[in-house]
């Protein structure tokens, strides 16, 4: 049984609506931003009531918290399915670095609205003060684990980076993030594939990989 922002067990009932409001959340901060929704747009994308949002949710930022949790969450898990612990010395190290890239972001990136949602949320962040504090809050719980994945592939294939490993992540992330909203941006859709191919050329510069 998962809990609730206070602690207290939350009943799978519960959690299904949380996840529904979360969803419909998604939707509605990709076609309107996050403030430009109101709860009550929310409410109906989801099919439910105020009663129900206050129910769940003190306010849209913890809403928004909500979103942001989720979808770290998910990273967390497909990047530890998609890094692989030793790499595969019958292929050119590029060929399964690019693999496992495609395989990392084909599973975070669900879909148009999730990254358009999320940037939507980034951009409230800077502007609220409660909001950059979830933000931090989930970066401190989650920022750690996904640093011990990376770091422990990289030792189990004697691999030195050469500068810290946070810097790394956070370039992956950059780069990442700037091949998707311009892929977005110019026809409309999401070409991870070319951010794989962009993310690989990086990682493999910094490596010093051919």
């Amino acid at each position: 049984m998962t809990t609730g922002q206070k602690g207290e067990p939350v009943s799978a009932r519960r959690t299904a609506t949380r996840n529904r409001l979360a969803d419909a959340a998604i939707t509605v901060f990709a076609r309107k931003g996050v403030a430009g929704s109101s709860v009550e747009e929310i409410c109906e994308e989801a099919g439910f009531t105020r009663g129900a949002f206050y129910s769940n949710f003190d306010s849209r930022t913890e809403l928004c918290r909500e979103v942001v949790r989720r979808y770290t969450e998910q990273c967390y898990r497909s990047v530890h399915e998609a890094v692989p612990p030793h790499v595969d010395a019958s292929q050119p190290v590029r060929a399964q670095l690019e693999a496992a890239l495609q395989a990392f972001t084909g599973t975070v990136v669900s879909d148009v609205d999730t990254i358009i949602a999320m940037t939507e949320i980034r951009l409230e962040a800077a502007r609220n003060p409660e909001l950059r504090a979830a933000f931090a809050e989930i970066t401190g719980t989650f920022g750690p684990r996904f640093t011990q994945i990376l770091q422990d592939a990289l030792e189990a294939n004697g691999i030195d980076l050469g500068l810290p490993i946070d810097e790394f992540i956070d370039d992956l992330h950059a780069v990442f993030d700037y091949q998707v909203l311009e892929t977005l941006i110019g026809d409309g859709r999401i070409d991870l594939q070319r951010a794989s191919r962009r993310l690989a050329t990086l990682v493999s510069a910094l490596l010093g990989l051919d």
